[in-house]
C-alpha cells in the first residue's frame, strides 16, 4: 500500500475546434492544458499540449511559462493562463492532498507505470561530429523519477538537459532526456530511469554504427571450418585410393 502523499490530482480542459465543408471535413485538433501537485519531487507542474505534443511548461516558482521550442514559440500571452491563477491551483491542490491524505493514508493503493524508454538521435548520425541523443521515457506514473545517462558503464552529466513531464491522454506522462555528444564507432549509450524508492530501473541502449571488431566473424568461420573439412576428406580419399592402387599392383 502507497501513502497518499502521491495522489495525484489533475484538472484537464480539452477544447476541439474544426473547420471546412462537410465534403472535406478536416481533422479536429485538441488543446489540453494539465496541472497536477503530489507530495513527491516535482511538488506540481503545469502543461499545455496541442495534439499530445507540449506546446509550454509552466515553470514552479519562477512564475513563468516555458516554450517547449523557444527558437519557435513566442511567449505564451499573459491572459491566456496569468500565473497567479496556477498559484491558487496549486494552493487548492495541495489542500485537497492535505485533506484526502488524513482519510486515505494506507487505505488506497498507489497507481504506479512501467516506465517506456527508447534512445535514438534527432538527426542522422555521422561519426565524429557532434550530435544529439534523445531518451524518451513514455508511461510515466506517477510523475516522479530520475533519468541519467552512461557510457560504456560510466555516468555523464555534462551536455545533458531535460523537459518537465508532459501529460497524455490516457493520464500517464512522458519527458525526455537529451545528452550532447560526439560518437565514436561502438560507443555504447545507456539511459537509465529510476523511480526514487525503487530497486530496479529501466535501461534502453544506443550503440554507434561501425563497431570495430578484432574478432572474426562466425561468416568466416563456417566458411573456414566447412573448407578445412573439405580438404581433409580430399586427403583422406587420396591416401584411400593410392592403398587400394598400391594393392593391386602388389597382388599382381
Amino acid at each position: 500500500m502507497a501513502t497518499w502523499g502521491r495522489w495525484l490530482l489533475p484538472t484537464l480542459l480539452c477544447v476541439a475546434a474544426s473547420t471546412g465543408g462537410t465534403q472535406d471535413p478536416t481533422p479536429l485538433h485538441a488543446i489540453s492544458e494539465v496541472f497536477f501537485c503530489q507530495g513527491g519531487i516535482p511538488a506540481e507542474g503545469a502543461a499545455l499540449t496541442l495534439d499530445q505534443e507540449p506546446l509550454f511548461w509552466f515553470q514552479f516558482p519562477g512564475k513563468l511559462w516555458i516554450p517547449a521550442l523557444p527558437d519557435l514559440f513566442p511567449p505564451l500571452p499573459p491572459h491566456i493562463e496569468p500565473p497567479d491563477h496556477l498559484q491558487l491551483d496549486s494552493r487548492l491542490c495541495h489542500n485537497l492532498l492535505l485533506l484526502l491524505g488524513s482519510v486515505a493514508t494506507r487505505k488506497v493503493a498507489e497507481a504506479r507505470a512501467v516506465p517506456v524508454v527508447q534512445v535514438f538521435p534527432v538527426q542522422p548520425l555521422v561519426l565524429g561530429r557532434a550530435a544529439v541523443l534523445v531518451c524518451l521515457v513514455d508511461n510515466i506514473f506517477p510523475p516522479v523519477l530520475d533519468v541519467t545517462w552512461q557510457l560504456g558503464g560510466v555516468p555523464v552529466t555534462r551536455g545533458v538537459t531535460h523537459t518537465p513531464y508532459t501529460p497524455t491522454p490516457d493520464l500517464t506522462f512522458t519527458r525526455s532526456s537529451y545528452l550532447r555528444v560526439t560518437p565514436a564507432a561502438g560507443d555504447n549509450f545507456a539511459c537509465v530511469v529510476t523511480r526514487p524508492g525503487d530497486n530496479t530501473s529501466t535501461v534502453g541502449y544506443w550503440v554507434a554504427p561501425g563497431v570495430p571488431s578484432t574478432s572474426v566473424p562466425l561468416v568466416t568461420l563456417l566458411c573456414g571450418a566447412v573448407t578445412s573439412l573439405g580438404v581433409l576428406l580430399g586427403l583422406s580419399g587420396l591416401a584411400m585410393f593410392l592403398v587400394a592402387s598400391w594393392g593391386r599392383g602388389g597382388g599382381g
